[in-house]
């Protein structure tokens, strides 16, 4: 039953599960967060490596951008570039081969590599059984699985954080200098991806601490491998993040602004630990925990480190988003394939017994696998938002004056004109345009000579909820009131979010009387009608909660277009 080739399926499975759907709502883009990364990979082509905003540390993108550098030569050599030029232009008509690079460089591939050493890690601390459940379970785990399609730094985070900690058996067993090193390296990588180092200190100090302990003849040559730790940590992020250090007064006062808050002491477990493994998986991986640190195994008490102090760290001081217990997840994971281990060797000893584990594994690891199967059947569906796209391209004249709703992502990438687009970068009101650099004056020169849709562009307005200037696509903006669609000759109006709001219902009301509403686009399956999503936790593109995803025909909002009387 637990033959070592199975592992080469369970790699397979991992690997399938993260591909599809990949290219979920491109040629748009959907989640808020992916262009932070694209963009600055692509600005980096003007020859200006200066990230000039900290709140994500830039790794990721220097990485992108070499591979943007090669996909450009190789285009080059085959003629598909004639110039730099092209290239942009391929981004701006359509960046569906930029995302998906990115995509997989960042999604699948350390998603996939995951699970393969979460193996290496289950082999190491129990035996090979373990692993491969262990493993077995992050191949289909939901949270894994649906971030795995994302351009973001929780997974290749996740995939280093699992090395570490296999590194950090070797450091406990052996003590050797080499291991110290290893571990300074990783611990650097791991903060160049994430600022993850800081939340690190507890368990770093508790490994260390544990072979100052079992080393004590070696008192001298431990405090020297410690400082060459620090040493080497900071070496390593410093070569991954060096504007952190030349630019290092907007590095700290960046990092002291933060938008994080503390949140309920049960949020984090209720929802999204709950979400992400199911109730069962959640319980036999807190239970697995407890035994292995009853049982004193060395490697489950230091990791118990890890779990707690994350934990409390991520109350006190985190969003209300689900991907922040994502390097809990392998951990999990890793004691509930142990638990899982020692109830199918208690359970192997009769046929009755052997059916009721059957049965237990079945349903401990059904609801990862049916939200993993809603979701990819969700990314490879339509999105409203280009569902709504579509119908304006077939329906609106262009160059007509349409206002959207912008009090969030949820609408349509229509494209503006190009009016528009030089007033948003003469405007120097607007945060994003100051001050100019060369890859905005670059980007700006491409948008202005771009001839593919000088014929399908319109006179776009963002409406917000105040007057705060804010990115690129939210530019002009409008205040949601009746009368600034007046004064602007506003013939079409897209709204999503200001529908369900309280708020807005004045608005609402008032354009419903004097717009006509001419086309909707639900999410939802026909006989659920429901303007406003149900999750609990942030929605960066796609959904998280058992009853959303059930409730769901595609990702996206609810979006009405009404048409000026």
């Amino acid at each position: 039953m637990w033959k070592p080739h199975l592992f080469f399926y369970v790699i397979i499975a991992a690997f399938i599960v993260r591909l599809v759907g990949l290219s979920f709502g491109l040629p748009f883009r959907y989640h808020e967060d992916e262009p932070i990364i694209v963009n600055y990979a692509l600005s980096y082509g003007t020859g200006d490596f200066n990230p000039r905003m900290f709140n994500v540390p830039p790794l990721l993108s220097y990485i992108l951008f070499f591979e943007y550098g090669l996909f450009y030569l190789t285009g080059s050599i085959l003629g598909i570039f004639k110039d730099v030029k092209d290239f942009g232009y391929l981004y701006l008509n359509d960046p569906s081969i930029f995302h998906l690079i990115g995509r997989v460089t960042f999604g699948v591939i350390p998603g996939t590599l995951s699970v393969l050493f979460l193996y290496q890690l289950g082999k190491k601390v129990f035996d090979e059984r373990t692993g491969l459940i262990a493993a077995s379970f992050l191949a289909i785990n939901f949270l894994h699985v649906r971030d795995s399609h994302y351009i973001y730094f929780d997974i290749p985070l996740t995939m280093c954080l699992i090395i570490l900690f296999i590194k950090s058996v070797d450091f406990i067993n052996t003590n050797s200098r080499r291991d110290y090193i290893w571990a300074g390296v990783l611990v650097g990588v791991v903060t160049g991806i994430k600022y993850f180092g800081p939340l690190l200190a507890p368990f770093i100090i508790a490994v260390f601490a544990h072979n100052f302990i079992s080393y004590r003849k070696e008192t001298l040559r431990n405090i020297q491998n410690t400082c060459l730790f620090l040493l080497v940590s900071i070496i390593t992020f410093f070569v991954l993040n060096p504007f952190a250090f030349l630019k290092y007064r907007e590095f700290l006062r960046t990092l002291s602004r933060f938008p994080v808050h503390s949140q309920d002491i049960w949020f984090h477990l209720n929802v999204s630990l709950a979400g992400s493994l199911g109730l069962l998986m959640l319980f036999c991986g807190l239970t697995g925990l407890c035994i292995a640190v009853t049982k004193r195994n060395k490697v489950a008490c230091l990791l118990s480190v890890f779990v707690i102090s994350y934990y409390i760290i991520i109350v006190r001081n985190s969003q209300g988003s689900e991907r922040y217990v994502m390097p809990l997840v392998p951990v999990l994971l890793l004691f509930a394939g142990y638990f899982t281990s020692i109830l199918s060797e208690y359970m192997k000893r009769s046929p009755v017994k052997q059916a009721v584990f059957i049965s237990l594994l079945f349903l401990i690891v059904f609801p990862s696998v049916y939200k993993v199967f809603l979701t990819d059947k969700l990314f490879l569906a339509t999105d409203t938002r280009t569902k709504a796209y579509r119908w304006v391209k077939q329906n609106v004249s262009p160059n007509s004056t349409i206002s959207m709703d912008a009090t969030s992502s949820c609408f349509p990438k229509l494209e503006k004109s190009k009016k528009q687009i030089r007033e948003a970068y003469d405007d120097t009101r607007n945060i994003t345009f100051k001050p100019a650099t060369k890859s905005l004056d670059f980007k700006k020169e491409l948008l202005l000579s771009n001839s593919r849709d000088s014929e399908s562009t319109y006179f776009l307005y963002y409406m917000r909820k105040s007057g705060i200037r804010g990115f690129h696509d939210v530019y002009p903006d409008m205040l949601i009131e009746f009368d600034e669609l007046s004064k602007r000759d506003v013939e079409y109006v897209i709204v999503s979010n200001i529908l369900s709001d309280e708020r807005y219902n004045d608005f609402v009301r008032e354009l419903r009387n004097k717009f006509r509403l001419v086309v909707s686009f639900s999410p939802y399956v026909k006989q659920i009608r429901r303007i406003k999503s149900e999750e609990d936790t942030v929605l960066p593109a796609a959904s998280f909660s058992m009853k959303e995803l059930r409730s769901r025909k595609s990702f996206g909002p609810y979006i009405e277009i009404y048409r000026m009387l």
